[in-house]
């Protein structure tokens, strides 16, 4: 517990880990300054600012007074159709993190936590990727994130606040939006199927180990540090869509024979030259069938203890998204 107040301030605190972070920061004792783009019905202890992560009159407003910032807020999509999107998300993404850590220096804050992402690991594919296995820019949201941890990495290294990072994995929970909303859409829908003979493992972060290992981390990380952010046991992923088509009370996928999925590939080609999207296409098929698992010891000998084993968080994401339908 918090023995001395401190006050914090959060960027991103909408999103799906922002939004499960309050609660258990407010729990614990800390005052809180957030900023967001949209005002937001917030607990009323909450000091709230309107305002953009790329003005930086806005950030530093938001970091006066602050002893840590736990920068959230970011672009999370991995397809960016467009170069006006690719555009904003580089200014979002990079330029406020530059933002939040120029004025965070300029504020005396002692601490920063950055949140990156676990696609920044090559290939997306491997089993017990330590924080030192090879990183890549498979994709422009990668290769930002790989910014964004550059650009921490030389403010920990100025000695004039800590800054400690974290690399999220598929992080689940009430109100995720994206590729698990859709993939619950589809074993809601029956249009989903298992890869006959292929079971990868993969690694999850529930939304409330994400905030918890946050919270923890933003007050005891090491300086110059990177953390995979994690569950402490990857699940092998039939398992995990098997779950929530229980929890939703459908019939669990078939099986089906890989020749019949690139056979489908093909034939929605021709969607994607009209602009249509198809349910499945080469990149998902490739997360269906490799695993990619995240080695969390350095989470763990960081004092960090799991409390979240995930059964009661699928559970209430199943409940969030068959109330949404």
């Amino acid at each position: 517990m918090v023995t001395q107040k401190k006050t914090i301030a959060v960027t991103g605190a909408s999103g799906l880990i922002g939004s499960h972070l309050l609660p258990v920061l407010l729990e614990e004792g800390y005052q809180l300054r957030v900023l967001s783009r949209r005002l937001h019905e917030y607990s009323p202890s909450i000091i709230q600012f309107q305002g953009d992560i790329r003005s930086v009159d806005a950030v530093c407003h938001l970091m006066r007074g602050c002893n840590t910032v736990i920068h959230l807020a970011g672009v999370a999509h991995t397809s960016l159709r467009s170069q006006a999107d690719m555009d904003e998300a580089f200014q979002i993404n990079v330029g406020g993190t530059r933002n939040v850590l120029d004025a965070a220096q300029k504020a005396g804050v002692e601490r920063v936590l950055l949140v990156s992402s676990a696609h920044v690991y090559a290939n997306q594919e491997g089993t017990d990727l330590d924080e030192q296995s090879p990183t890549a820019g498979d994709s422009f949201y990668a290769r930002s994130k790989l910014m964004v941890e550059q650009a921490g990495l030389e403010a920990a290294n100025s000695n004039r606040m800590a800054v400690v990072i974290v690399r999220p994995c598929l992080t689940y929970g009430p109100g995720v939006r994206f590729n698990l909303e859709s993939l619950m859409r589809a074993v809601q829908g029956h249009y989903y199927f298992h890869i006959r003979g292929k079971n990868p493992v993969r690694s999850l972060l529930s939304v409330g180990n994400a905030a918890a290992a946050i919270m923890y981390l933003s007050q005891v990380g090491v300086n110059g540090r990177i953390y995979n952010l994690a569950d402490e046991d990857p699940l092998p992923l039939v398992e995990f869509i098997d779950s929530l088509a229980d929890l939703m009370k459908v019939h669990r996928p078939r099986n089906v024979p890989m020749l019949a999925i690139r056979a489908a590939i093909a034939g929605a080609e021709p969607l994607r030259w009209m602009g249509l999207r198809s349910p499945i296409n080469r990149e998902s098929l490739h997360k269906l069938t490799v695993s990619f698992s995240l080695d969390v010891k350095a989470l763990a000998a960081s004092g960090f203890r799991w409390l979240d084993d995930g059964l009661i968080t699928r559970k209430r994401m199943v409940e969030a998204y068959l109330a949404s339908r």
